[in-house]
This record gives structure tokens, C-alpha cells and sequence, in this order.
């Protein structure tokens, strides 16, 4: 898995990984082969959608639990798939800093997030059709 935050540098990644692996088999008179596949590209919100994803988060827990600036997040996200070809947003719902987080084999997911997570999406939308 190899991530990067620019589709140029994963191409020059690639690259050298191919090369890098055509000089080692060549200095050892074998063969070898590089399967190098492009199924996770970098994810790019877009800025409206993620101003509207942003408003429609602060409506429904409230400014102070919103982080519209996050850092970049280097995640393998097949979403970034759907937002090369249209214009959407990916967000993130916390669910506490307490306890394991996701993908620790501990993580027990707090059911009380399915009402603001639902809440959410019935805010976005409802936003949307009124504006």
C-alpha cells in the first residue's frame, strides 16, 4: 500500500518502484515484475460541499465540535473514487477520544452516535432543499 497526497508524486513512486526492482533482479540475472495498482488516488473534497458539510455538522452538534480545518488524513478511501468524477465531501464522525479507537479489535461503537450521525444527514439535506 502506498499512499501519497498528489497523484504526480504516487506516479514518480511507482516509477522508482519499478526501476528500483528492474536493477535489482538485472544485478541478479532474474526476473522480476512489479503489480502495481492505482485503486486508492488521492481524495479531494470539493469546497462546496464541504462548506455545506461543515454548516450542516455545526447545525447539529454545534460549532465547538466541528473541525472544518482538519489536517490531511492519508486514508485508502474508495470514496475518492466517486469524487474524482462529481464534486462531494467525506467527512469524519468522531465517536469520543476514550476507549479504542476504529480498527483496534476492542472497539465497541457507541450507539448513541447513530442519532447524531442520522440527525446530521437529515440537517445536509434539509439545507440543501431550502437554499
Amino acid at each position: 500500500d502506498v499512499r501519497a497526497l498528489d497523484a504526480k508524486v504516487q506516479e514518480k513512486i511507482e516509477t522508482r518502484m519499478r526501476e528500483i526492482v528492474a536493477g535489482i533482479a538485472s544485478a541478479h540475472n532474474i526476473e522480476a515484475s512489479v503489480d502495481y495498482s492505482h485503486e486508492f488516488i488521492v481524495l479531494n473534497n470539493s469546497k462546496p460541499e464541504t462548506n455545506a458539510a461543515v454548516k450542516a455538522a455545526k447545525a447539529t452538534v454545534g460549532a465547538p465540535m466541528v473541525d472544518g480545518n482538519c489536517d490531511v488524513a492519508a486514508c485508502s478511501e474508495d470514496f475518492a473514487q466517486f469524487l474524482a468524477i462529481v464534486p462531494g465531501c467525506f467527512i469524519l464522525m468522531g465517536v469520543g477520544e476514550t476507549g479504542p479507537q476504529l480498527h483496534n479489535p476492542y472497539y465497541d461503537y457507541e450507539d448513541d452516535t447513530l442519532v447524531v450521525g442520522a440527525s446530521y444527514w437529515v440537517n445536509l439535506t434539509l439545507q440543501q432543499l431550502t437554499q
